[in-house]
């Protein structure tokens, strides 16, 4: 768990992450699986 006073910190940091990666890495797994690299 993140300290209580860092978490407001750390959402946004973690939301952008997800939207920037994890959602675009989805997003490649559908349309185009071979050009997902899981290194």
């Amino acid at each position: 768990m993140w300290p209580r006073y860092g978490f407001c910190n750390f959402l946004p940091t973690a939301i952008l992450f997800l939207t920037c990666t994890g959602w675009w890495r989805l997003s490649n797994i559908f349309c185009d699986p071979q050009a997902v690299d899981f290194d």
